[in-house]
């Protein structure tokens, strides 16, 4: 494209990619963090490359930022910190690992050599009493030495430093210019010329020095002293190389990938020679005198400050490193290199030595004094020389010299209060870096001196701060008392104490030590212990801390939207938590699912949409034009959709949750009983408490507690519902997956990941509608069809009981949330139940000699039968719920076009009028022959099923009420109406009177209470007993329906929230309550049908209207609430019934007459037209 008046062609905007966050990329390993044994450090290691690879990309970004300082730094400095995060998880691994090579830090010492008696060399002695862990702090120390070396080296090899060319170290230029330069360098070229003479080098010759030097201390800090010594012999240096060489070709404690290189390496002539010269002079002092001399070399005042820092590191004096140490890390390195050489040669002692003349003293003095030494200065070190040689363990000489390297109080003290005091205070952290960084250098000191205490408590301290102060996660700040550690360490202090810190830093920390808890778990060292002490006490506590830390980083992904997430890990968190994060995730899917402008309340608007609105489950929206609902459609799809996905995803990691709590049980079992172990890998943490029924339970928690929120209106509760019904969404799903698959079976289909279907249930020639329906309930527990279906009649119970709003949101249970197909998967489900119910009696008959095993039996097929019969009922029940609310849409939608056609013109309305007889006529007799029926809900509200389910002989019933709203807009939408202030206490007054009045004048022996609103706002709630008796319940029955039907004396009408009481007595209260409105609809229908001209006497009108509430209920009328259709109305409803049948047969009268009274008129113009 080109630019107006410019052949310039504009810059093609590329979309930037989208890059994937840290929260993303540690969701991708939990599972191996879960399920994996973590102990060899693959996954441990996929976390650190995640860290690395952050830090490489943003380094990249920082590229592309130099003519932005400011945003330059800032990428830089979380690439530094990012970098730490992965350091961290590497020292996760060197400390807790199982490796050979964490193991065992200081290896073997090379190979083993049986000369005579001797089969250790005095460097094999180290190593081992290393790896017996002996003294636990040197094993420690080994292993944080081993990660220290093994960053520098990665950071050794990033830099892919140039070789040095060959000859770089010689001193050519200052031999040129010796004669020249008289008095100003040096005029010899032995090694020690220039701290002898005190004269320098050529310029270049000392630069090219200092350069040599620098690359020997990266080596060296690496570890790799072999490199070093390579390095010298490369520059034209041998005697530097053989000074380095002193204590082996590795050094005198190689750890790590060193230590394992030597042990496997082709060294074994080096082991010979040292073999042969411990036979000859014993063990070790040698090697404690070279360390002595490197001791000497670094303290002498000449020199470059790296040959300084190189002979202090091999002889063990830390501070003389101190000078060229650059970060913490460096400096961590000096102090526990030496600490651990030094502390390892005083827990096993140099062997002494007999002979005096080992090494000549006035040999050792002349090399001295010729290094620039003072005399007597030499004779003192000489002397000191001398002590370590002929000294050995049984002498002061030698412990002298090794206390003298551990002259540090701290470090005498031991490794934990040497950290803590050198690495842990503040003027230490300085070095660290920014405060990001020195956080996390905080993570790993604690995690370095194994202080699980100190770390939890200021992790959870640090994250609950920030969560309170920014929603999130944040920093601690310095108010918050820390723990004091031995070594002068306040925990107080960990993360800093600045309130304003970065609030993405404090979400990757928080992500980060989350996961670190998860790993620490893994690796067995948050695993809660059961002996009952002090140790018991702190790990309970330690488990709880990091179960916190896990609830707030959850809720930080709540809080984040990053949604589909959080199911991985609630299954890790306690139950309580677990029940109140998922209720939370479930309740922002919800809210999605409910803020999509769907219609208003879903209302039918015309004749034809409501008889397409039958009981098939079609997402309809009333009111809305074409295109709108079209989108309306497509985003409830995709809201549900989500939901569909997210449970899928709450079912997979809860059953590989429980899967893994099975692998434990078997675990130890088999450990208990004396087995090697259990096949699969072991984790420590992960002792969660995931039920069998996990998902059924949280999704039943959770709309249970929808159900009684007062926030949610009709429509809310009715579309939360959808919720049980995922399980059978997402078995159809599969099914038809595996359709898909294999066209016409599903017999051979793979499984559904995300649904976790397993293909028990798959059998030979499984194809057609009843064979998918079979598998799919073979497939979801028949518990969840259970909630499923007690919840949805539970809300048809109390959505019939209110008006015509709450009529509405019941009419959207059977259209939009209810699936096709439900039906046949119950009925599926109910076979498969009495399948398993006659295995059952026949293990039962299997069993019968079995005392314990036979009644085993029997109590599950008692199980499975009550089961069974529950489910049939309840579908029974719903399937006569859907009847109704299919028949009152039809009903109310047939009003409102009778009312549309009133306000016409007569001549306007054409053709309308037929219809409205036809589709009038029609919905009278479905409703006579099919609701007004005497066996409608009879037998499910039977008083034998009430006593069956009441409690301790009692008949209980709630019942949450509110007044009916004045206001003529209200929709499904809205909530239910509350009550304030004075309202509330005199609607609570009249209640209670009037029922106390009601229940006297009845004589009505029954338990009452009513319950105001906590708080002054809200509804009410009424409980209501009785004994099990059939006069009793039904004088309770007959006296709510009176209160609900607004005929109780003095008691305001009422509109129902809830109810909760038994099936058989809801159904009894809502049976005699809607049968009444129905027949009072139905007169009023049948007067619209006369009046807009059909005969009164024809059955199109209704005829036999009357006659059916004369009929008698059938046989087992004693037995139920009623014997007659009649006795379902009140007084006050028969009266308006009866007054509507006098109002028709007037209308009827009056049809007739104008009839007789047109017809003359019409014979004349038919004589007239002739």
């Amino acid at each position: 494209m080109n630019l107006i008046g410019m052949d310039i062609d504009a810059p093609v905007v590329v979309p930037p990619q989208q890059r994937q966050t840290l929260e993303d990329a540690l969701a991708n390993v939990f599972g191996a963090l879960l399920e994996t044994d973590l102990s060899d450090g693959s996954t441990i290691s996929d976390i650190a490359n995640i860290c690395t690879e952050m830090a490489n990309e943003l380094r990249s970004l920082a590229t592309e930022q130099l003519h932005r300082p400011a945003r330059y730094m800032a990428l830089m400095t979380q690439a530094d910190e990012m970098d730490a995060h992965a350091a961290t998880w590497t020292l996760l691994f060197y400390l807790y690992g199982t490796s050979l090579a964490t193991l065992t830090p200081a290896g073997a010492g090379g190979p083993s050599l049986a000369y005579g008696s001797r089969k250790w060399l005095y460097r094999q002695l180290l190593a081992d009493h290393i790896k017996k862990e002996i003294d636990a702090d040197v094993a420690r120390c080994a292993r944080v030495v081993s990660w220290l070396e093994s960053t520098a080296d990665e950071a050794l090899k990033r830099q892919a430093n140039v070789p040095f060319p060959p000859g770089e170290g010689l001193w050519l230029e200052t031999k040129m210019e010796m004669r020249t330069r008289a008095g100003a360098l040096v005029s010899e070229l032995d090694p020690d010329a220039p701290g002898r003479m005190g004269r320098q080098l050529h310029p270049s010759n000392a630069k090219s020095q200092e350069r040599i030097l620098a690359r020997v201390w990266q080596l060296l800090r690496a570890g790799e002293l072999q490199a070093a010594q390579e390095v010298c012999d490369n520059v034209g240096q041998p005697w530097r190389a053989a000074a380095l060489s002193g204590g082996g070709l590795y050094g005198v404690l190689p750890v790590g990938q060193i230590a394992e290189d030597y042990d496997n390496g082709p060294v074994v002539h080096l082991q010979k020679e040292e073999l042969s010269d411990e036979v000859a002079n014993g063990r070790g002092p040698l090697l404690a005198l070279w360390r002595w001399a490197a001791r000497q070399a670094a303290a002498a005042g000449a020199g470059d400050k790296f040959e300084r820092a190189v002979f202090g590191a091999l002889g063990g004096d830390a501070a003389a490193g101190l000078p060229v140490c650059v970060t913490w890390e460096d400096f961590a390195w000096v102090y526990c290199r030496s600490w651990l050489e030094s502390w390892a040669m005083r827990s096993t002692p140099p062997e002494a030595q007999p002979t005096a003349d080992l090494v000549s003293g006035d040999a050792v003095m002349a090399a001295l004094v010729r290094c620039g030494v003072a005399q007597d200065v030499a004779k003192n070190s000489v002397e000191g020389a001398m002590s370590v040689v002929t000294s050995g363990s049984g002498g002061g000489g030698g412990r002298a010299y090794i206390t003298d390297i551990l002259d540090d109080a701290a470090a005498a003290r031991g490794f934990g209060v040497l950290f803590a005091q050198h690495l842990m205070a503040a003027e230490a952290m300085a070095n660290a870096g920014p405060a990001a960084v020195q956080a996390v250098r905080q993570i790993q000191a604690l995690l370095i001196r194994g202080d699980m205490d100190v770390l939890l408590a200021d992790l959870c301290r640090m994250i609950e701060s920030g969560h309170r102060d920014g929603g999130a996660v944040g920093d601690a700040g310095g108010s918050v008392g820390g723990i004091m550690t031995e070594g002068g360490y306040s925990g107080s202090a960990l993360f800093g104490s600045s309130g304003g810190a970065d609030l993405e830093r404090r979400q990757r920390i928080c992500a980060l030590a989350a996961h670190m808890l998860l790993a620490l778990g893994g690796l067995g060292e948050l695993v809660p212990q059961t002996n009952p002490d002090m140790v018991f006490l702190q790990a309970q506590v330690n488990v709880k801390k990091a179960h916190r830390v896990l609830e707030l980083y959850t809720r930080a992904l709540l809080a984040q939207e990053k949604l589909t997430l959080v199911p991985r890990y609630l299954c890790v968190l306690p139950g309580h938590v677990r029940n109140s994060l998922c209720s939370e995730l479930l309740e922002l899917y919800t809210k999605h699912m409910l803020d999509v402008d769907t219609s208003a309340p879903p209302r039918a608007s015309d004749g034809v949409s409501v008889e397409r609105a039958d009981v098939s489950r079609q997402h309809l929206h009333h009111g809305t034009t074409t295109s709108a609902a079209t989108t309306a459609a497509s985003a409830l799809a995709e809201a549900d959709a989500a939901c569909s996905h997210i449970v899928a995803e709450l079912g997979m990691w809860f059953q590989r949750c429980l899967l893994l709590q099975k692998h434990h049980a078997g675990y130890s079992v088999n450990v208990s009983a004396g087995a090697a172990a259990a096949e699969g890998p072991w984790c420590g943490y992960q002792w969660t408490d995931v039920s069998e029924n996990e998902l059924r339970n949280q999704l039943a928690f959770f709309t249970l507690g929808c159900r009684y929120n007062r926030e949610y209106g009709p429509y809310q509760r009715a579309r939360v519902a959808r919720w049980l019904v995922q399980p059978h969404i997402v078995a159809t799903a599969a099914a038809q997956a595996r359709q898909g698959n294999n066209p016409g079976s599903i017999h051979d289909a793979d499984g559904v990941v995300d649904a976790d279907i397993k293909t028990d249930a798959d059998r030979d020639g499984m194809n057609g509608e009843e064979d998918t329906a079979r598998w799919i309930a073979a497939n979801v527990d028949p518990m969840s069809y259970h909630d499923l279906l007690d919840f949805v009649n539970c809300l048809c119970c109390e959505f019939a009981l209110g008006d015509d709003v709450t009529a509405a949101a019941g009419q959207l249970l059977f259209t939009e949330v209810l699936p096709q197909g439900l039906e046949l998967a119950v009925i599926s489900a109910v076979l498969i139940l009495e399948e398993e119910l006659d295995k059952a009696h026949q293990t039962a008959a299997t069993y019968l000699h079995e005392e314990g095993e036979a009644e085993a039996a029997a109590a599950e097929a008692a199980k499975k039968k009550h089961l069974a019969d529950r489910l049939r009922n309840l579908l029974s029940e719903l399937e006569e719920w859907a009847l109704y609310y299919d028949l009152n849409a039809k009903l109310s939608a047939w009003s409102e076009r009778h009312s549309a056609c009133s306000r016409a013109a007569p001549g306007e309305w054409g053709s309308s009028e037929a219809e409205m007889l036809r589709d009038g006529g029609e919905l009278l007799r479905e409703l006579l022959t099919r609701l007004l029926k005497p066996t409608w809900q009879q037998e499910l509200a039977a008083s034998e099923r009430a006593f069956a389910a009441a409690e301790d002989g009692r008949v209980q019933l709630s019942l949450t009420l509110t007044c009916p709203s004045t206001s003529t807009h209200d929709s499904a939408r809205d909530p239910y109406p509350e009550l304030q202030g004075a309202s509330l206490h005199q609607f609570s007054y009249d209640l209670q009177r009037g029922l106390l009045r009601s229940t006297a004048d009845r004589e009505l022996e029954m338990g009452m209470e009513v319950v105001p609103a906590v708080g002054g706002r809200g509804h009410v709630t009424l409980n209501l007993t009785v004994a099990s008796e059939a006069k009793l319940w039904r004088g309770l029955v007959d006296l709510v329906c009176t209160l609900l039907r607004g005929e109780l004396e003095g008691v305001p009408p009422v509109l129902v929230v809830t109810l909760d009481a038994d099936r058989a007595t809801s159904l009894a209260v809502c049976r005699r309550c809607r049968i009444g409105q129905i027949v009072r609809r139905c007169a009023a229908l049948r007067l619209s049908l006369v009046g807009l001209g059909l005969d009164a006497a024809s059955e199109d009108a209704g005829s036999q209207l009357v006659e059916i509430l004369a009929e008698p209920a059938g046989d087992s009328g004693a037995n139920l609430l009623d014997s007659h259709m009649l006795e379902l109305l009140s007084p006050v409803q028969l009266a308006q019934v009866l007054q509507m049948e006098a109002l028709t047969y007037e209308r009827h009268l009056k049809n007739v007459q104008e009839r007789r009274r047109q017809l003359p008129q019409k014979q004349g113009e038919a004589g007239i037209g002739r």
